[in-house]
């Protein structure tokens, strides 16, 4: 098996326990790490600046095109002097569209039906059943009616309720009072 040699002091070892022991022990291997670290942040903390000014300047080039296209000059431009009393003057004090366009952004891409996939797993995200949207369509049948609806033919004498209603109070509440022979059979 190859020896295994610590990086800070340069010790051999036959194994990897023994080299992991001694590396927990060890001050020069701990200040090489250190060392390792900080120059590792320091050239990622550049490229992320790198990649931020390049996205900045990309950006700054898309509004500066969208500017020379529109051809309207910068409101703020036109302001004038700070220190002269031009804040209480409002020339144009009338509602309607802004007077400059927008940048430019791409459209937005039409909604479809496809699924979404995930970014890690690649499985496809879908939404609970319970959040499925039914639209009835105008064909759709009313409901049915119950059958065991009784006609204004039939005798209805035994189905009554006998019941008593209270006098209203000053709030104008009332209480309909029922015998409990005729609750019970009806539930």
């Amino acid at each position: 098996m190859d020896e295994l040699t610590c990086l800070g002091c340069g010790k051999t070892f036959n194994s990897q326990r023994h080299l992991s022991a001694h590396e927990t022990l060890c001050d020069t291997h701990h200040e090489f790490s250190k060392q390792v670290s900080k120059s590792y942040h320091r050239v990622e903390k550049s490229r992320k600046n790198k990649r931020r000014r390049i996205n900045h300047r990309d950006h700054q080039d898309v509004l500066d095109e969208a500017d020379e296209g529109a051809g309207i000059p910068d409101p703020l431009e036109d302001m004038g002097d700070m220190e002269t009393d031009n804040w209480g003057v409002q020339d144009d004090n009338i509602p309607g569209p802004l007077q400059r366009s927008p940048a430019y952004s791409p459209p937005l891409p039409e909604s479809s039906a496809a699924p979404q996939h995930s970014n890690r797993s690649g499985r496809v995200i879908r939404m609970p059943k319970r959040y499925d949207d039914f639209v009835p369509s105008e064909d759709v049948p009313d409901e049915p009616q119950p059958k065991d609806v009784m006609s204004e033919e039939g005798d209805h004498t035994g189905n009554e309720l006998i019941s008593f209603e209270t006098e209203p109070d000053t709030m104008g509440l009332y209480q309909v009072l029922v015998p409990p022979s005729i609750l019970y059979a009806t539930l």
